[in-house]
């Protein structure tokens, strides 16, 4: 019998890892700004919408390759803090809590800063909206 249990929770478990899937507003914002700030711009251009894709190349051009060799070595860990689903469930604003970021200087941040990602749905997949303030 308790084989039987440790096989049902199992297959339960893994029912439950597959729901949350790779494409909840919640994974595609950890994702986006863990790319985004480790450097990984192609990643991060494959999850925006195309509105946005272009600041991407923006940017490569304005960090110097020190800037970007430090950005890409940095241990960035981002942890999601809340998710605000619209009522149309059609937009989405999660934010995140982002350690280990580095600065324009190449100076690696410690403490914590929270940051906003904010997602349409588009052809039943998430994508972010990114611009630049």
């Amino acid at each position: 019998m308790k084989l039987s249990n440790i096989f049902i929770f199992i297959l339960i478990f893994i029912g439950m890892t597959g729901c949350s899937g790779s494409n909840s507003p919640e994974s595609v914002a950890k994702t986006f700004t863990e790319a985004f700030y480790t450097a990984d711009f192609k990643k991060a251009k494959s999850l925006c919408s195309n509105d946005s894709k272009e600041v991407f190349d923006q940017l490569e051009e304005m960090l110097s390759d020190e800037t970007t060799e430090a950005i890409k070595s940095a241990d960035v860990k981002a942890t999601v803090v809340s998710c605000e689903l619209s009522d149309d469930q059609k937009t989405a604003i999660v934010k995140l809590s982002v350690i280990n970021t580095v600065d324009i200087t190449g100076r690696i941040q410690k403490k914590p800063k929270l940051q906003d990602v904010q997602l349409k749905k588009k052809d039943g997949k998430w994508e972010v909206i990114f611009k630049i303030k």
